[in-house]
């Protein structure tokens, strides 16, 4: 925890400093997180997570990420590096994320995702996602991808459904997470609700 504290001191004091071309954004990641996060000059993000598991406070989890994304022409791209830990220490993770989407006939969106992410449970992965999406109008898109990523903290094979849509500062993703190997149970299925909005 003393890197997770250490990091977020020195948010806060770099949050304190600079708040030209800022922005706030709160919101609810994969159903199960509440996130917190500052933007700065577009590019620079830097989020806060805590889980929100029916459990004790002690086996919460929280987790810090920096965030950087640009865009070149029909090309955007992002790289992230991020840790969490439970507040007992039960376990942590560590890992980075590098991303990109790219754009064709102004509708059409390739995605792709590498993820190389450490947890000291399940030991190391290189788990990836990669999907497309198409905006049927020019606020929603549906979004179809395979993925490794873990949806908490085990990599599986599953296929992400579902769609994104931005309206002003209102961002909402609805998921269904299918698992492609293993039990085809409907206990096996996730429904990932994110949101956000941005001030």
């Amino acid at each position: 925890m003393n890197i997770i504290r250490n990091s977020l001191l020195a948010a806060i004091l770099t949050l304190s400093a600079t708040s030209t071309h800022a922005q706030f954004t709160v919101g609810l990641k994969n159903t199960r997180f509440a996130e917190v996060g500052y933007t700065l000059k577009s590019h620079y993000t830097f989020q806060l997570s805590h889980s929100l598991f029916s459990e004790k406070p002690a086996f919460q989890e929280v987790k810090v990420t920096f965030n950087y994304t640009n865009a070149w022409q029909d090309l955007s791209y992002s790289a992230a590096a991020y840790g969490s830990s439970t507040w007992n220490g039960d376990y942590k993770t560590a890992g980075a994320r590098i991303g990109g989407r790219y754009t064709f006939a102004k509708r059409f969106h390739i995605l792709g995702i590498l993820n190389p992410h450490y947890d000291t449970g399940y030991d190391y992965n290189t788990c990836f996602a990669a999907g497309a999406s198409v905006n049927f109008i020019s606020a929603i898109a549906l979004r179809l991808q395979y993925t490794t990523i873990p949806d908490y903290r085990m990599s599986e094979k599953r296929l992400h459904a579902g769609f994104d849509a931005k309206v002003g500062p209102l961002s909402v993703s609805p998921i269904l997470s299918v698992p492609l190997e293993g039990s085809s149970q409907l206990s096996k299925f996730r429904v990932l609700a994110s949101c956000s909005y941005t001030f």
